[in-house]
């Protein structure tokens, strides 16, 4: 659909006196194709929840692949029903960039890679290079990038690598940094379960100490403009100016970061210093339920009960990480995230009760205190419902 035209087959549909049209919401961090691993390990922290939990699962539903296509079009389901449009999706299989692009919908690829169970490294990034000289390239609205799992997940030999390649491809990336205290502690300090069971496999020595995971990160290169990093939890002062300055943006995921007990990430420091913090869901395996107006809320919450201070966190702040902010981490905010003539017609209609619309100060009020899928009345992807109206 060329941009900024109206669909042929255009409906006149206009909300009631207490609706709101808005773009439609971006998650720019998600893993679509875990959509069926939504009661996985529940009251497991986070490293046991991924050595018990994730990884075992992923065993399980290798065996039938089937399982990543239903799970990508449960989370995408769930998602459109609460207004979400596009979508940054992170995995090591594509089901999910499929079901996306089956859909209709924008948002990005990133391929995860990584590396620490690999006893030789240079052989695994060998073995890799078929794998990623397949994955079709970027378009306007959709980009395909890559994403060196975490720090320790794919170690710094290879995240360097694949820095490296996607700058030479002109590919964006998106990881994981900076999410778990067993994180923190082994590169800050060599200590903790993630030393422990790094140090059984013999490969410490692959690692550096007395380093931050952002700083270790920023010396392999990827940070900039180009990279949104998911959770960001664990930054200190100097931590949050690289990101700042590397304007590197951020994807805030709370639900997901209050279930697997990983800490409260920074965001007003974040914000007030010029960093562009977006929203994720993650997936259902960490959150249960992938509801982008969860995520609003806590994000304003926690954020303010962190700080003990308002200052930037504000509805519309906040509704803005959930658009143009989402958008612009995922090198979009061209065709996505604002109502502007040209970009995309992604949209979403909320119905809100009269007494509780006319006493808000402000429609981002609304949206942030009584928004949900029970008030998502259409969605359109691209000018087309796909709910409410002929959608689904």
């Amino acid at each position: 659909m060329e941009a900024g035209l109206a669909p042929r087959d255009a409906r006149v549909i206009r909300g009631g006196p207490s609706s709101v049209l808005m773009p439609g919401l971006i998650s720019a961090h998600t893993h679509l194709a875990l959509g069926h691993l939504s009661h996985l390990a529940q009251d497991r922290p986070f490293l046991d929840w991924i050595l018990h939990g994730i990884v075992p699962a992923l065993a399980t539903s290798a065996a039938d692949p089937s399982s990543f296509e239903r799970g990508a079009e449960q989370s995408l389901d769930a998602l459109i029903a609460g207004g979400v449009t596009a979508v940054g999706e992170n995995f090591l299989r594509d089901e999910g960039a499929t079901a996306l692009r089956r859909r209709g919908q924008s948002g990005a690829y990133f391929h995860e890679i990584f590396g620490s169970t690999a006893p030789d490294l240079d052989a695994y990034w060998e073995s890799l290079q078929p794998e990623l000289d397949r994955l079709p390239t970027s378009r306007a609205d959709f980009q395909v990038g890559y994403s060196p799992h975490t720090p320790w997940t794919c170690p710094p030999e290879v995240f360097r690598r694949v820095v490296t390649r996607a700058r030479r491809e002109g590919r964006r990336l998106s990881y994981h940094l900076a999410e778990s205290p067993a994180e923190d502690a082994f590169f800050r300090r060599r200590e903790g379960p993630l030393r422990d069971l790094l140090a059984r496999r013999d490969y410490l020595d692959r690692y550096p100490s007395g380093i931050s995971p952002v700083a270790l990160v920023e010396s392999l290169g990827g940070l900039g403009p180009d990279v949104a990093v998911a959770h960001a939890i664990h930054l200190d002062e100097s931590d949050i100016e690289r990101l700042a300055r590397t304007r590197t943006s951020v994807v805030h995921c709370p639900t997901s970061n209050l279930r697997l007990a990983e800490g409260i990430a920074p965001v007003l420091p974040l914000l007030e210093a010029g960093v562009n913090v977006a929203l994720g869901v993650d997936s259902a395996a960490s959150t249960g339920r992938l509801d982008l107006f969860d995520e609003m809320r806590l994000a304003l919450l926690l954020g303010r009960g962190r700080e003990r201070r308002v200052g930037l966190l504000t509805a519309p702040t906040i509704v803005a990480m959930a658009t143009i902010h989402g958008a612009r981490a995922l090198g979009l905010e061209g065709q996505l995230g604002t109502l502007e003539p040209g970009k995309r017609a992604d949209l979403l209609l909320l119905e809100f009760d009269p007494a509780r619309f006319s006493s808000a100060p402000t429609s981002a009020d609304l949206v942030i205190q009584d928004g949900g899928r029970d008030r998502v009345s259409e969605v359109w992807v691209a000018g087309v419902p796909v709910r409410g109206g002929h959608g689904r």
